[in-house]
């Protein structure tokens, strides 16, 4: 029976490296998120709105962060949400850039 709790508290003590290492890792990434949008929000040659996405998924991040330290992997449904969000943007930012590329890509053949 003793190794059993033995067995259970080292199971315990590495949730909890795990939990902690997720926590670091969504507010790391939340932070650049966010220093991410407010660089693009600043820009002038990007679309505004892509800054502020990426500033609104950059807190959602950070909290999703906070709720993780605070209250384990009991809050799944934020981190599915802001993972979801995550690829949206992502998306969004390949289509504008895509877009972009042509336009000044577009320019350099037609001054040759």
């Amino acid at each position: 029976m003793a190794q059993k709790a033995e067995a259970f508290r080292l199971a315990n003590a590495v949730r909890h490296i795990e939990i902690g290492t997720t926590s670091f890792s969504q507010l790391t990434l939340g932070f650049a998120l966010l220093l991410l949008g407010v660089a693009v929000a600043l820009d002038a040659n990007h679309p505004r709105l892509l800054g502020w996405s990426g500033m609104m998924l950059g807190v959602l991040y950070l909290g999703a962060g906070v709720l993780v330290a605070h209250n384990g992997f009991t809050v799944v449904d934020i981190t599915a949400t802001a993972g979801l969000v995550l690829a949206l943007w992502f998306l969004f930012l390949a289509v504008v850039l895509w877009r972009k590329a042509g336009e000044v890509d577009g320019g350099l053949r037609s001054a040759r």
